[in-house]
């Protein structure tokens, strides 16, 4: 039972460690924030930022940022235009 005790107060201290981070806006992986094998070193200086053109840290983006509904590939109003033309009774209510 102590066991497991441990294992959630240290998951909750990872994911809200994490957490700081993404608020932060450190351009740090979770993988790489708590993979014991290859700790995170911290870099001399700051600590890079995400870049604009991405959303959560790591990978590449291939263009520029994109906001709204064009990031999900469509427009938001088409979205919505699509919903309103559903018969009243479509969502069970």
């Amino acid at each position: 039972m102590l066991a497991i005790g441990g294992l959630i107060i240290f998951a909750g201290y990872t994911v809200g460690s994490y957490g700081r981070i993404l608020l932060k806006g450190w351009n740090i992986t979770f993988r790489q924030w708590v993979n014991p094998l290859n700790p995170y070193h911290w870099p001399s200086g700051a600590v890079p930022a995400i870049p604009d053109t991405q959303v959560f840290p790591g990978g590449t983006s291939s263009g520029p940022a994109q906001t709204g509904g064009a990031a999900l590939g469509g427009s938001v109003a088409g979205v919505v235009q699509d919903i309103s033309q559903l018969p009243p009774g479509s969502f069970g209510g």
